[in-house]
């Protein structure tokens, strides 16, 4: 792997790096500690912790105070949604004055939440997107889980950059939080794929690009709880494969081990709920710098015109050869997609 010495890169990539580092360690540090009583469920469902809001203030506070200019933010939280949740909002100052901000205070938390808010159901031209903590399930959970950040300009990402703090810098590792120290992932559309070491930043290296050929019986990645559906799906796509192997892990630290050949292909199946930018868009640019092919299931490529993908779009993200192959197949197996 070759140090990325030379690079011409954003000047505002650095801090953004130094941002994810940081909340990277405040999410490491509040996962060994979680108790029931940090974490709530939201109207939808999901669960959120005190991770996830002091995640996202820490992003933006530190990207705010380097100087990144941030036109607009849509983000998965909200400073409305913990403030609802009076009893967690002392938790995540807390947790934030412990890690990263020493003089954080409740307003200056919920100002920094709320950091060039844009609206989820409409896209600005420009506006970065952040997930503080993607695959909270598996995060409370002790499992893996990512801490994401993409730059969306006219409809593309344009920067991604990702914090695994589980996840090892070394790719021949195991997908085990024991055995993780954590790993930066960063790309512009200009630039190749880059890592770091979690707790160094600046020591960032260039990942090979992968080879463009078929590979048999491939290595996709896959839910850690998937449905039945998602279970029927996916031994239809091994069986006309010809065999494929299924590695499971929450969350966007999927894209990483595709981008980095610790897998062969990212599958998600349709569903009727739309993908959400935060959710994908970094993710998907590692891949695109690695030399994958991402599309949708039809083979199209992924744009942003709104935060959200249109129901049933899937995404598909392997090397271009492969990707073909899996693509073809997904066409007999879910003829709607």
């Amino acid at each position: 792997m070759a140090a990325a010495d030379g690079l011409e890169l954003p000047a505002e990539l650095p801090l953004i790096l130094d941002a994810l580092s940081a909340a990277g360690s405040l999410t490491r540090a509040a996962q060994r500690g979680l108790v029931s009583g940090n974490i709530a469920t939201k109207v939808d469902g999901s669960i959120v912790t005190i991770a996830d809001y002091a995640s996202q203030a820490l992003v933006n506070h530190l990207m705010a105070r380097s100087g990144v200019v941030v036109p607009a933010v849509i983000a998965e939280e909200s400073a409305e949604s913990l403030a609802s949740e009076r009893g967690l909002v002392d938790d995540v100052v807390a947790l934030l004055r412990t890690n990263g901000w020493p003089d954080a205070t409740a307003r200056a938390v919920l100002d920094a939440i709320d950091l060039a808010a844009a609206p989820k159901d409409r896209a600005p031209a420009v506006y970065y997107t952040i997930d503080p903590i993607d695959g909270t399930k598996g995060f409370a959970a002790g499992r893996q889980y990512a801490v994401c950040l993409a730059r969306i300009e006219h409809a593309r990402c344009t920067l991604a950059a990702l914090a695994c703090p589980n996840l090892s810098p070394i790719a021949g590792d195991p997908i085990d939080p024991s055995t993780g120290t954590g790993t930066l992932f960063a790309a512009t559309d200009g630039s190749p794929l880059l890592t770091a070491p979690l707790a160094d930043p600046t020591a960032l290296r260039v990942i090979p690009r992968r080879p463009p050929g078929d590979i048999a019986n491939p290595i996709i990645t896959f839910s850690f709880e998937p449905s039945e559906a998602r279970v029927r799906n996916f031994e239809a796509l091994a069986a006309i494969l010809g065999g494929a192997l299924r590695t499971p892990a929450d969350s966007q630290v999927k894209y990483a081990m595709v981008a980095r050949a610790q897998a062969d292909a990212y599958f998600r199946p349709p569903r009727g709920a739309r993908e959400k930018v935060w959710d994908h868009a970094a993710g998907c640019l590692l891949l695109e710098r690695a030399g994958c092919t991402v599309s949708d299931l039809k083979g199209e490529p992924l744009r942003w015109e709104a935060p959200s993908l249109p129901p049933h779009s899937g995404i598909l993200g392997a090397p271009p050869l492969l990707h073909a192959r899996i693509l073809a197949a997904v066409d007999w197996i879910i003829p709607h997609a």
